[in-house]
């Protein structure tokens, strides 16, 4: 009887593991309006310039770019930049091994809602950096910093669309020298599951326009 009953309680306990997994598989951290109406965000990389950026109050953040072509411009903000350690617990994250809202273990993907308020279309995608480069703190070595995004996708003017990154199939890039050789990948390889998923260094999206310039300015609006 007692040997059926350890059975049984093992087999609760995996079951609870297993629905705990799936559970946070199916859970979508949605970045709220505070974090990207911060004055931490800030454009990371690209031509792009954020020429406006306003607190719609319920509705979302609203940005004004120019200088668009067809490479990316990243838009987030950088828990190690300029504004660290950045508006990080406005992201819904944990704490983390250094002590701050890093932690995303308890999400499986990360979803921004864009709304195109211009007048042509905009290519976006979403973005997370993972891996603490600091010694003593998570991986802590500068080959750790990996970034993962979504596919990207074409947002046409007035329409709004959900970009979702799947931390289960994400596009990888600088993980060329992992220090775990399972985690190493060439830039730009697909299907890619996110490591260090307690290490979050950057949460933002990129956006590009398709027409490489001719339209470089646009409207959009980000919401949950």
């Amino acid at each position: 009887m007692r040997k059926l009953m350890l059975i049984i309680v093992g087999i609760l306990a995996v079951s609870l593991i297993v629905s705990g997994s799936a559970m946070a598989a199916n859970k979508v951290l949605r970045l709220n309006d505070d974090y990207f109406s911060s004055d931490c965000i800030e454009v990371e990389w690209g031509p792009g310039t954020i020429d406006s950026q306003l607190d719609l109050y319920g509705k979302g953040a609203g940005f004004a770019l120019s200088g668009l072509n067809g490479s990316g411009t990243g838009i987030g903000d950088n828990w190690w930049g300029t504004c660290q350690p950045g508006p990080s617990s406005l992201s819904g994250l944990g704490i983390g091994p250094d002590g701050f809202f890093t932690d995303a273990t308890g999400y499986g993907k990360l979803r921004i809602k864009f709304t195109n308020l211009g007048r042509s279309d905009v290519k976006v995608a979403v973005f997370m950096n993972t891996g603490l480069t600091v010694p003593g703190f998570g991986c802590g070595a500068p080959a750790c910093d990996t970034y993962y995004q979504s596919p990207w996708r074409t947002v046409r003017p007035g329409k709004t669309n959900s970009v979702t990154l799947n931390f289960k199939n994400a596009v990888v890039y600088n993980a060329a020298d992992d220090p775990v050789p399972a985690n190493v990948h060439p830039d730009g390889t697909t299907g890619v599951t996110v490591v260090r998923l307690d290490e979050v260094t950057n949460l933002g999206f990129q956006v590009l326009d398709p027409s490489n310039g001719a339209n470089d300015k646009a409207w959009l609006r980000t919401s949950r």
